[in-house]
């Protein structure tokens, strides 16, 4: 599950409402199955970088892997946004998992310096576009 808060790969602990996640992620089931979904990824620890938890209506994230990026050259561009997530699905048909794409595109950015990107989106989505070509 890939979130679309900016910044929030940056910060060691963040939050989201169940409800705003619930929309962000694309869920087609109902708020109730979501949560349990939830319950069942915090119960057996199920997202590699984060440990999550639930308090009431929102739930908190805490990156494993987090260092201080105050002062980095270029921030980690925020996350990739509910539409651009949509069209990359049509360009990868169903070949690919969006979010499995998206975390090589991240993991690619990194380990190419963290070049200053003017539209995280846009390259992306050309990101997408090679990776299919090249498939």
């Amino acid at each position: 599950m890939k979130l679309h808060v900016n910044t929030a790969a940056n910060k060691k602990t963040w939050h989201i409402g169940i409800e705003n996640l619930h929309k962000k992620v694309g869920s087609t089931g109902s708020l109730k199955k979501f949560r349990e979904s939830l319950r069942y990824i915090i119960k057996f620890n199920h997202l590699p970088d984060y440990n999550i938890d639930m308090d009431c209506n929102k739930v908190i994230f805490h990156y494993h892997h987090y260092e201080d990026d105050s002062e980095a050259d270029h921030p980690q561009p925020s996350l990739i946004k509910p539409e651009t997530i949509a069209k990359a699905r049509k360009i990868l048909k169903r070949r690919f998992d969006v979010y499995a794409i998206e975390a090589d595109w991240m993991h690619w950015w990194e380990q190419s310096g963290k070049p200053e990107l003017r539209s995280p989106d846009g390259a992306f989505i050309n990101f997408c576009k090679v990776k299919m070509e090249n498939s």
